[in-house]
């Protein structure tokens, strides 16, 4: 898979290291950073032979979604953007691909669709910087424990 990665920030630069440890991504190019060249990544300026284009939500969405749909590529967007959800895209968008929004849905459908009237499915999350202020606080199991 080739994937067109749009990252300003360190979400992005996470999702880049983390694509780059991942054996069925053959190459990685970076929209729109200064970046050096390597076997399976680099800039990259034309999105044409891409399979997807990935974004943190740094640069103008309206842009990008412009030149994926030159492209005929798919976009995944971090934020939320219903306005381009709505049906008026060319081409597929993924939005709300992040933590709060796509991580807890995707956590809950596996599960739930499985269990039974006596089950319950509890989901949880950290994010960095937000410290507790409502909501259950939970105990995560060892080795992570509730540190």
């Amino acid at each position: 898979m080739r994937i067109a990665l749009d990252a300003g920030t360190e979400v992005g630069n996470r999702c880049a290291r983390t694509l780059l440890g991942e054996s069925s991504v053959s190459y990685l190019g970076i929209v729109n950073e200064p970046v050096p060249s390597r076997r399976r990544s680099g800039p990259i300026s034309d999105l044409a032979g891409f399979d997807v284009l990935v974004t943190d939500g740094s640069s103008d969405i309206h842009s990008l979604l412009g030149r994926a749909s030159v492209a005929q590529v798919p976009i995944v967007v971090w934020e939320d953007e219903p306005g381009i959800a709505s049906g008026s895209a060319p081409v597929p968008v993924v939005h709300g691909a992040n933590v709060a929004t796509a991580l807890t849905s995707a956590l809950a459908a596996h599960p739930a669709a499985a269990a039974s009237d006596s089950d319950s499915v509890r989901i949880s999350w950290t994010e960095p910087g937000k410290p507790h202020r409502s909501g259950t606080p939970v105990t995560f199991p060892e080795p992570v424990g509730n540190q």
